[in-house]
């Protein structure tokens, strides 16, 4: 509640209602429904008799389909969305390996957006992984817990975190790694009972590698499972070697299969992923800042509250020398050290999906903690605490499914959030680019300076200043901003041309032909129009020669552009070429015999083809 009121605190694990105030009510409202045992009591048994027959069940999964379908992430700027997208856009063949991280999705988004847009695939991938993900929980955990209360306790825990909404439409890569991790740990407990080889969750392990090589930080709880399997005997030494070594194989086999390429990949790596122990330039904070814990903890909020909440309430039902906690304890412990130490951008909308896996280890963890409980009283304490996350999830995904408030929220964060310099200007480049495709160039122009303010080195904020600014025919206040990117990038062929049509459309002529010819000067296979506008300057200079040269290219490389053959045409007579002349304009009749100025040419073409035939007659007489 505080963080609804006062939203520049940045409390982003918890601030949904801050952005959506008619849903204050309703969120008080149910907090205060789970406050009364009568209310989570009956919500228990439900879910215990639902879990008690299968058909009930297999209602869950089309509930969760149509909720996803129902409550979409409406815009892209949590994540790298309107990054990734962009990539894809301007990609016509399949994207090299440069630093990419997650192998396996990334290949089937690429090959699949050949086909389809790139962000329908990334879509329809994102809500399939939340299906498996629920069929996921309920398979397995009818396979690892035979009474129906436990089963009930699984889903409380596991359905209602807020990291689910990377099934809603969310434009990245990591929607996939949900349902493989969980059924890499579900298939690990029950091998730890003896129901499931290890040859299972060591094949997933490799699976779960490829869906991102973060994961590998996962690898000691194989590691635990499989030394637990030798201890109790369940497994000779030999056998739990070769189930091991199934984990890399598999990873490199599928990395073969996709075609990854390790020369390139690694051409794109980040040189250091670790924070420096104190504020260091180039980084929003030091390691052991108050601000990077208040970002952990905001995460820890946003996508495992439940397991706070009963860690706080049952401290010591965690810590439990059973096969399934120390498992589960390897596979938190070194995700969550991971996240703290290798993550520089961690924040409200940059990484936090990517970092929030711990928490599924960590619930399930919790899991095995209300086992100690009676079985009463675990039900009741899912039923409160996944409840209470569940409506905190409700909101959050409600917000985010609303373009308004998905806007406002990611805004705010940008202007109270501590960031570096380019991640400020990331997220402002992004509003930009969803503000472009709504043709709003007065939010364009608002969020790009804000990004340019953020990052002024960067010149392709003040370049993109100017366009919007041409677009709106401020011509005078464009040429400033194109001036402010040649000046941090002098030899940005875009930025001369975009200056020199400016200064053309403010009749600035010889500025106009000076960029223009630094423009093809750096980059002579420029587009016919660019050449067209050189010749037009040209022309009006009185440097004609030059003109008709300049259409010549223009013509060669854009055949259609018929604005250039007229003119052509006329700088070819006024230097006396007629042969010329009347080549390019009987062109520009050939291709548009309605042209504005045909009964011109036309005229033209008489007078010359009568006084080509009379000087004809009088040398042959």
């Amino acid at each position: 509640m505080i963080a609804a009121f006062l939203p520049e605190w940045g409390f982003w694990g918890v601030d949904a209602l801050a952005y959506t105030p008619w849903m204050i009510y309703p969120f008080v409202a149910g907090v205060l429904l789970l406050l009364f045992p009568p209310v989570h009591t009956r919500i228990g048994r439900a879910l215990s008799s639902i879990c008690q027959h299968s058909w009930h069940v297999a209602v869950i999964p089309l509930i969760a389909g149509a909720l996803i379908w129902i409550l979409p992430v409406s815009l892209h700027y949590l994540g790298d969305g309107e990054l990734l997208l962009r990539t894809f856009r301007l990609a016509v063949d399949s994207r090299p390996w440069q630093g990419i991280n997650a192998p396996l999705p990334y290949h089937l988004i690429d090959h699949f957006r050949m086909s389809f847009p790139a962000e329908s695939v990334i879509r329809i991938l994102s809500g399939l992984s939340g299906v498996l993900y629920t069929v996921i929980v309920i398979t397995l955990g009818r396979r690892l817990f035979s009474e129906a209360a436990d089963r009930a306790v699984l889903f409380c825990l596991l359905l209602t975190p807020a990291y689910i909404q990377l099934f809603f439409g969310y434009i990245e890569t990591y929607a996939l790694i949900y349902p493989v991790l969980l059924a890499y740990l579900l298939t690990g407990c029950l091998s730890l009972r003896d129901r499931c080889p290890l040859a299972v969750p060591s094949f997933l392990m490799g699976i779960l590698i490829v869906t991102h090589f973060s994961l590998v930080v996962l690898a000691p709880s194989l590691l635990v499972l499989a030394t637990t399997r030798w201890r109790t005997r369940m497994q000779s030494r030999l056998r739990i070697v070769i189930d091991l070594l199934i984990s890399p194989i598999v990873s490199f086999a599928v990395l073969r299969i996709v075609g990854f390429d390790y020369s390139v990949y690694t051409e794109g790596m980040k040189t250091n992923h670790l924070l420096p122990i104190s504020s260091t330039p180039g980084f929003a904070y030091g390691l052991f800042s108050l601000t990077h814990l208040g970002n952990v903890v905001n995460e820890l909020l946003l996508v495992a509250s439940t397991a706070l909440l009963l860690l706080a309430v049952y401290p010591r039902k965690w810590l439990s020398a059973q096969p399934a906690h120390l498992y589960l304890w390897s596979a938190v412990i070194p995700a969550l050290v991971f996240t703290f130490l290798a993550n520089p951008e961690i924040g409200a909308f940059r990484d936090w999906d990517a970092f929030a896996f711990p928490a599924l280890p960590f619930l399930l963890l919790g899991v095995f903690a209300l086992q100690a409980v009676d079985e009463k009283g675990r039900l009741r304490a899912a039923v409160v605490a996944g409840g209470a996350t569940a409506v905190h999830t409700a909101f959050w995904l409600l917000t985010n499914a609303q373009p308004s408030s998905a806007e406002a929220r990611y805004t705010t964060l940008l202007d109270v959030s501590v960031l570096t310099p380019t991640a400020r200007s990331y997220g402002w480049e992004a509003v930009g680019s969803v503000k472009r495709r709504q043709n709003d160039l007065e939010g364009e122009r608002l969020a790009f300076e804000k990004a340019a303010e953020a990052n002024p080195t960067n010149y392709r904020y003040w370049n993109t200043l100017g366009t919007v600014e041409s677009r709106r025919s401020r011509f005078a206040e464009a040429i400033v901003y194109y001036l402010r990117a040649l000046e941090q990038n002098p030899e940005s062929v875009e930025a001369h041309t975009n200056v020199g049509s400016a200064y053309y459309r403010t009749k600035q002529y010889d500025l106009a032909i000076d960029h223009y010819l630094q423009a093809v000067e750096r980059q002579p296979d420029l587009v016919g129009e660019l050449y067209a506008n050189l010749g037009a300057s040209f022309l009006i200079t009185g440097r004609t020669k030059e003109a008709l040269g300049a259409y010549e290219q223009a013509v060669s490389r854009k055949p259609t552009l018929i604005q250039a053959y007229f003119p052509a045409g006329n700088a070819a007579n006024r230097l006396g070429d007629r042969t010329k002349a009347h080549r390019y304009y009987s062109e520009v009749l050939r291709r548009d015999p309605g042209f504005q100025h045909a009964d011109l040419i036309r005229k033209w073409i008489a007078e010359i083809e009568k006084s080509t035939l009379q000087g004809s007659q009088k040398r042959i007489e």
